[in-house]
């Protein structure tokens, strides 16, 4: 009677249809479970620190240079909470770099306060923790000239009007240093590979008060470039810096940018740029050329008759290293940009 009674309970085991949908569940449930414990909760424990937001500073308004910059850089040590790039290495010598330039806080204006945090943030040696912000013509003083590499070379890509005749010259030396020694000078304030260093070069190249900060410059209003002009005659020019605009940037200025010929914010009319100073358009813009025609090179001034719808290799007034038609199919193309930090330096 027993036995009946719990039969009849449990009832005949399923069959059929009924039978695969309970298993097919069961299945899914394990599976979306394993899925979570394997794959889910590792990733959340990876990714939550990376989207921490920065930690809040609330302090009171500064009365002078040195306590507003002993601010910053109060706020610039809680870095190391959200960033996980800094080794444990790298985290002491970052700590250690902030209680340097804090015994010389009072000396900093903020150039030097930007160019030393920067230079402590850089020993992450990750590229996408960097201090954004340090771009001539932005948030410091630039001279009335822009900078572009053409492969291995630096060129003026854009200018003022009073300096156009400046355009298409490659840059031989700034303040007194051959540009590839200039480089190396400023490699230990950008973290990363040191292509992306020498990628913004030309942000802090054409910044004097920058420039003077790391000791590269006498004046942080004047600097001197050796100039190859597009005649061929070397010319040391010294250029007087103008101030820039004084909105803080949040985000990169990529130097690429001033390839273009169209306007940029912040520049009035009385720009030149090399491109619409020749008689070449953007090569994104420009049909594809006709054999016979000819096409002018914007560093050289010469036109390059076509054989078989690009220029012949052999005729450039310049020599192969700087004639832009032999390096790349379209030099203006753009690449992507790496979103970095603010003067607390977020990360991602």
């Amino acid at each position: 009677m027993g036995n009946e009674t719990q039969n009849r309970k449990d009832g005949p085991p399923p069959s059929g249809k009924r039978f695969w949908r309970r298993r097919g569940v069961r299945i899914a449930s394990a599976t979306l479970a394993a899925l979570f414990l394997l794959v889910v909760a590792p990733l959340a424990v990876i990714l939550y620190p990376t989207l921490k937001t920065y930690p809040r500073s609330d302090f009171p308004a500064a009365a002078s240079q040195l306590e507003r910059n002993r601010q910053d850089l109060a706020h610039l040590r809680r870095l190391i909470e959200v960033d996980r790039s800094f080794s444990p290495a790298a985290q002491a010598a970052f700590t250690g770099s902030l209680d340097a330039i804090e015994q010389r806080a009072g000396d900093l204006d903020r150039a030097g306060l930007a160019m030393a945090a920067a230079k402590a943030v850089a020993l992450a040696d990750n590229g996408h923790t960097s201090v954004v912000g340090l771009v001539g013509g932005h948030s410091f003083n630039a001279v009335p000239i822009r900078l572009g590499w053409f492969a291995e070379d630096l060129f003026v890509i854009a200018a003022t009007a009073e300096q156009s005749h400046l355009l298409g010259g490659e840059i031989l030396e700034v303040n007194g240093r051959a540009t590839e020694a200039f480089v190396d000078a400023l490699r230990p304030h950008f973290g990363g590979p040191a292509n992306l260093a020498r990628e913004f070069v030309p942000n802090v190249a054409i910044s004097p008060e920058l420039l003077h900060a790391t000791g590269l410059a006498e004046s942080p209003r004047e600097s001197a470039y050796l100039i190859r002009l597009k005649d061929g005659n070397v010319a040391q020019i010294p250029l007087l810096a103008t101030p820039g605009a004084p909105e803080p940037l949040t985000a990169h200025v990529w130097p690429r940018r001033d390839f273009s010929p169209l306007s940029q914010t912040g520049r009035d009319a009385g720009w030149r740029h090399v491109l619409t100073t020749s008689r070449c358009r953007p090569i994104s813009r420009a049909p594809t050329p006709i054999i016979g025609t000819t096409i002018p090179c914007p560093m050289c001034s010469m036109s390059r008759s076509t054989a078989s719808g690009m220029p012949r290799r052999r005729a450039c007034r310049r020599g192969s290293p700087r004639c832009w038609m032999k390096r790349r199919k379209n030099p203006y193309a753009m690449q992507s940009s790496i979103s970095g930090s603010t003067m607390a330096a977020t990360t991602n």
